[in-house]
Formats: structure tokens, C-alpha cells, sequence
């Protein structure tokens, strides 16, 4: 039970991280940033931002 309990904490750590890094691309690149909000979501990916490219997570 405990590990069930660990893992929803860290599905809900990088839920919040990934929309704090959307907040701060949104304010970065407007012209992508719903492409961000829409591509990322349940697809399992995460941005590159330095690459400029998705990632499996």
C-alpha cells in the first residue's frame, strides 16, 4: 500500500513539474505553446527544450 501511495505522489511531483515547465514555456514561445499543452498530456512525452524536440518519457 505504501508503494501505491509513493507512486500517485510522484505521478502527482511530475504532474505539477510539467505544468509549471508548459507555464514557463507558454510565457517563452507563445506561437508553440499550445502545441505544447496539447502534444504532451497522456502521450508519454516530454519536451527537450534545449533540443527543440519530443522525447519518450
Amino acid at each position: 500500500m505504501a508503494s501505491a501511495c509513493a507512486q500517485v505522489q510522484v505521478q502527482e511531483y511530475i504532474k505539477n513539474e510539467k505544468l509549471a515547465n508548459t507555464q514557463r514555456k507558454h510565457s517563452q514561445h507563445p506561437a508553440r505553446s499550445v502545441n505544447f499543452l496539447y502534444r504532451d498530456g497522456e502521450a508519454g512525452l516530454d519536451w527537450q527544450g534545449g533540443r527543440g524536440a519530443w522525447a519518450p518519457l
